[in-house]
């Protein structure tokens, strides 16, 4: 794996995000949370070009047992890139329950990587900042 594994303390427990180098106009990338122990929740990570130049995020959550925590995958649109800092923002109307609205990675140097979430409330955004190993 070329871009990690980043590492950090958050949602309770240790996370961890690593991702494949760009190959076919796509990345992929997982995304691991354990609590006590026990590793409790995954996303499977898809930055995609499509046909028209776009680029999406698409992921998707399960917990224990491969059990899926969405109906479907959770997609958003690459909106913005300032410097080192690019924004993503939701494709639905409306994401599920727990799904950010929109959010953004920055790297601040070669080994930091932060990662900022919106949810749809308006309430305060979730920091993860993650550092390679």
């Amino acid at each position: 794996m070329d871009r990690g594994p980043l590492g950090r303390d958050a949602f309770g427990g240790q996370i961890e995000e690593a991702w494949f180098s760009p190959a076919g106009r796509s990345m992929s990338g997982s995304f691991r949370l354990v609590r006590e122990g026990l590793a409790v929740m995954y996303e499977l990570l898809l930055l995609e070009q499509d046909d028209d130049g776009g680029i999406y995020y698409r992921f998707k959550h399960v917990g224990r047992g491969w059990e899926p925590w969405e109906e479907t995958r959770l997609e958003y649109h690459l909106t913005a890139i300032e410097g080192r800092k690019v924004t993503f923002r939701s494709t639905a109307e409306e994401p599920p329950p727990n799904a950010p609205w929109w959010f953004t990675y920055e790297s601040p140097s070669s080994t930091e990587l932060v990662v900022t979430i919106h949810g749809g409330a308006g309430g305060d955004p979730t920091v993860l900042s993650m550092t390679r190993r």
